[in-house]
């Protein structure tokens, strides 16, 4: 799995330098996200994995309108190798980009945190979205990600 995600990178990095330094941006925040709480390596791994694959489309999509869409072909091109994540990254675009949010898991939300985090704006407007999604994400949730914006985005 490792070398198949190292081989899609690599093709990312070649056709959109900025897809794939937000790609590799939101699976460093996620790997902080998950080491300061102390997750189960297997969570670990298959958030680092969703954090590098969940826009893995805009490589054909760069208006982000079918991103979902590519990246179910892409993965799927590798049969199941990839359906934990896939399933992941269709409930984190249903959930977050069609206006839901309620019942997420906790793969979901931090996927949520880490995406916000990763993208280049102000520190403050990443502090304002995640206490817009508060209600979604979870008070204590909210409460570890602006501390990580604080500790290590700054």
């Amino acid at each position: 799995k490792d070398s198949t995600i190292d081989t899609l990178m690599s093709f990312v990095k070649q056709r959109d330098t900025r897809l794939y330094n937000h790609l590799i941006q939101t699976a460093k925040i996620a790997f902080v996200i998950t080491t300061e709480m102390e997750l189960p390596e297997d969570e670990k791994e298959l958030l680092l994995n969703v954090s590098l694959l969940h826009d893995l489309g805009k490589v054909f999509d760069p208006l982000g309108n079918k991103t979902l869409q590519h990246t179910r072909k892409i993965l799927s091109l590798f049969g199941n190798l990839f359906s934990e994540e896939l399933s992941i990254i269709e409930a984190y675009h249903n959930n977050f980009f069609q206006g839901g949010g309620e019942n997420l898991s906790l793969l979901l939300k931090l996927l949520s945190i880490a995406d916000v985090l990763s993208v280049k704006e102000p520190i403050a407007l990443k502090k304002k979205y995640l206490n817009d999604k508060k209600k979604y994400i979870g008070h204590e949730l909210t409460n570890i990600a602006v501390s990580i914006v604080e500790k290590y985005l700054h």
